[in-house]
């Protein structure tokens, strides 16, 4: 979710308690019925991390924060029992997130494997041109890790992967 999605949510609730992550790693704790803290909110825009917030339903915390190396992607964290806990819980989360992240990375047969099991093989079918933009743009940063990887290693990986259409 954006700071600004997240700000509009937030805006919505009358009742309820949320924590904002900021980046340096302060918190800004935020009750959703005093208007006053969405200011608070607001101020914290540039410095937005994540941001964790109570459940109405049965009290528990869970939270979110945007993955650092796919900002596409969220990492998620709930069932927590205390603010403190969720922010925690998320931190080391996204922190395991880059460390496999780095991981697959430092290994090219593996990135290099990972990407071609996500590539988008039937992009260029789509009446969309953000679609195979995205595809060619992908395939780009394939063809970077080939140039990492063994010639015959990399072919056949692209050949266990590509369809036969």
């Amino acid at each position: 979710m954006s700071f600004k999605n997240m700000m509009y949510w937030f805006s919505n609730r009358k009742t309820g308690r949320a924590t904002i992550i900021l980046k340096h790693g302060g918190t800004v704790d935020i009750d959703y019925s005093k208007y006053e803290d969405r200011g608070v909110a607001h101020a914290a825009f540039g410095d937005y991390w994540g941001h964790v917030s109570q459940v109405p339903v049965d009290g528990t915390w869970g939270g979110e924060a945007p993955h650092p190396q796919h900002p596409t992607q969220t990492i998620w964290v709930s069932n927590c029992a205390t603010a403190a806990d969720a922010v925690a819980a998320l931190k080391a989360k996204v922190a395991a997130e880059v460390a496999k992240e780095t991981a697959i990375q430092a290994d090219p047969i593996a990135h290099l494997e990972r990407e071609l099991k996500a590539h988008d093989w039937t992009a260029a079918f789509s009446d969309s041109p953000g679609v195979s933009a995205a595809a060619d743009h992908h395939w780009r940063l394939i063809q970077d890790i080939l140039k990492r990887v063994d010639q015959k290693i990399g072919a056949d990986l692209v050949a266990k992967y590509r369809p036969n259409f």
